[in-house]
């Protein structure tokens, strides 16, 4: 299993944000100065689909994802035990290295793309007609944000790779940072 290992060196508690193309694979609201946070990229998640049918009446789906798929949620007229039938399929993606996410009913459908029951991302389907996409390719991007100021997004291939936050001497004024990957 590969990891990104997001090391904080700075004097301050460091947020992450990373993700593999277009998908957020980690949310990380605090690591602690010299503190040290292993990210499994792999694409371990877990899709829920939600949609509204009446006021009060919310209905979701699940499904495992695993790579590149194509996911189509869909609502049956017919209720079921006095709630609508509503149901998550999964089918090979028309795309290659990416996410669609598809509904066949009138009413929008929010996708929540989850990992270990903590949501990541929301993708909104409101057009029947189109579809939704999100890239993932084999590219990580890391965002942070130390004492309030923002990096730039480092990048890399590597699925194993270390990004360390360090204090920036060079800078004039004190608390930036800069960010290393290797």
């Amino acid at each position: 299993m590969s990891n990104l290992t997001l090391a904080n060196d700075t004097d301050h508690v460091a947020q992450f944000v990373v993700k593999r193309g277009e998908l957020v694979i980690a949310r990380i609201p605090g690591v602690e100065p010299g503190g040290r946070v292993l990210v499994p990229t792999d694409m371990d998640f877990e899709v829920i689909a939600s949609v509204v049918v009446e006021p009060d009446m919310p209905v979701t789906a699940t499904h495992k994802l695993g790579a590149a798929a194509r996911f189509i949620a869909s609502l049956a007229s017919a209720l079921k035990v006095g709630r609508p039938d509503f149901d998550l399929v999964t089918k090979p993606a028309t795309k290659p290295d990416a996410l669609q996410f598809e509904k066949t009913c009138l009413s929008p459908v929010v996708f929540t793309i989850t990992r270990d029951g903590k949501p990541l991302q929301n993708v909104a389907v409101n057009d029947s007609f189109e579809s939704a996409v999100v890239r993932i390719g084999n590219l990580f991007s890391v965002h942070a944000v130390v004492n309030g100021r923002s990096s730039n997004h480092g990048v890399t291939s590597n699925a194993n790779a270390h990004v360390t936050l360090t204090p920036d001497s060079g800078h004039p004024e004190s608390g930036y940072f800069s960010m290393r990957i290797n």
